[in-house]
């Protein structure tokens, strides 16, 4: 009887023991979204423990969200990386042993930074545009690119018809660059050089 005294003794001791450390954690959450308000996918929100300097590094979804339990307690910097470069972060936030929302909004902040600079709306409504601008330059120019590799790679392979359908659709993309029309010549003439039939050889361009 002793015996199983000092067990069941053991046990409520070693459970008043974990019960603190348990509560010493927290769960937290997000969501990410740009400066257009979309969801930031793919990108990591890393949690640094600003005592000890521990870290949670959370992936977040196709709709923009993070979530992770068994965070410790404690005050962290809290920042949003896409490509290993840094979006925003946060200082100081603190966790505690319940559930934690942090959002990230970077068009509020785009917003607020706007309203500290003493810019006006107008003047915040030109910055956004500019940048969509931007951001829709480097999305164009990335998807040329990828149609110039796609073209190299069939005309290396002899496909040469397709190259100029490929080109084609770049050039309608943006009719204003002349690599893409360059291109484009070239994949014509070594499609017509490839030609066996005299009739076709002889057709005009289009």
């Amino acid at each position: 009887m002793k015996q199983r005294f000092a067990v069941m003794f053991t046990i409520l001791a070693f459970g008043l023991c974990v019960a603190p450390a348990l509560a010493q954690s927290g769960s937290v959450k997000g969501t990410c979204k740009d400066v257009a308000g979309k969801p930031v996918a793919g990108a990591i929100v890393e949690w640094q423990n600003m005592d000890n300097g521990s870290k949670y590094d959370l992936k977040t979804n196709n709709k923009g969200e993070y979530f992770s339990l068994g965070v410790a307690s404690g005050k962290y910097k809290v920042t949003l990386l896409q490509g290993g470069k840094e979006l925003f972060h946060v200082n100081g936030f603190n966790v505690v042993s319940d559930e934690n929302t942090l959002d990230f909004d970077l068009q509020k902040e785009q917003q607020n930074a706007a309203k500290g600079q003493g810019l006006t709306p107008e003047q915040l409504k030109q910055q956004q545009e500019q940048q969509a601008k931007q951001q829709k330059e480097v999305n164009t120019v990335k998807t040329l690119n990828e149609k110039l590799a796609a073209a190299k790679q069939q005309s290396d392979a002899g496909d040469f018809d397709s190259a100029v359908a490929t080109l084609t659709e770049a050039a309608q993309i943006d009719p204003n660059r002349d690599l893409i029309w360059f291109k484009l010549a070239d994949a014509y003439r070594s499609s017509a050089n490839k030609q066996t039939d005299a009739a076709e050889k002889t057709k005009p361009w289009t």
